[in-house]
């Protein structure tokens, strides 16, 4: 599920997960304790899906968690989103920091959204 304005409510509200947000990935796996892949494949948004895989080849399966480890650096992680979504509606946005730990959070922030 990709993070918009529109869903940032909802995915503020699932407690116990540590989410990570990539521009436009469409499409789902699952790595089941490193042993299956599953892919379920859509055709129509909010529809079941129309078909699915699954594989317990070990091979095959690791070199999915690979793909995933890849995507999950890449990815930001959904408080880096949240402050994308909220600081897009204002394009003079400013912040004033005083405390040396928060100016080298943000400028940390800034670097790795930049590296991405």
């Amino acid at each position: 599920m990709e993070i918009t304005k529109e869903n940032m409510d909802f995915i503020k509200s699932i407690k116990f997960h540590y989410i990570r947000h990539l521009n436009g990935t469409i499409g789902n796996f699952a790595i089941l304790d490193g042993r299956c892949y599953m892919v379920q494949i859509f055709h129509n948004e909010n529809e079941p899906p129309a078909q699915s895989f699954f594989s317990n080849s070990k091979g095959f399966v690791d070199r999915q968690q690979e793909l995933f480890d890849k995507l999950w650096e890449i990815a930001i992680p959904l408080s880096h989103r949240i402050k994308e979504l909220e600081n897009q509606e204002k394009p003079n946005y400013s912040k004033i920091l005083t405390n040396y730990n928060e100016i080298q959070d943000e400028v940390n922030s800034i670097i790795e959204q930049s590296e991405r």
